[in-house]
């Protein structure tokens, strides 16, 4: 008898109601959303600045561009 009261107790407090997923799915939209939107942001910079990169270095000379190279891969003291 305890046993099924125990179940029944446990089935009772287990249960949600719909607004409470409502609420936790709406929640998982908008994070969603939220990640998206840094994602596109992140996207568009990366796409800047690769652009502005390769406008900077497309008429560049090989030793030009072999002594920048070593100069960004210097150890920093």
């Amino acid at each position: 008898m305890k046993s099924l009261f125990f179940a029944l107790l446990l089935l009772a407090t287990a249960c949600t109601t719909n607004r409470q997923i409502l609420r936790a799915v709406n929640g998982l939209r908008a994070d969603f959303a939220k990640i998206d939107s840094v994602t596109k942001t992140n996207q568009i910079f990366l796409n800047y600045e690769k652009s502005r990169i390769d406008s900077i270095y497309r008429g560049i000379s090989d030793d030009d561009l072999r002594r920048r190279l070593q100069y960004l891969a210097r150890p920093k003291n």
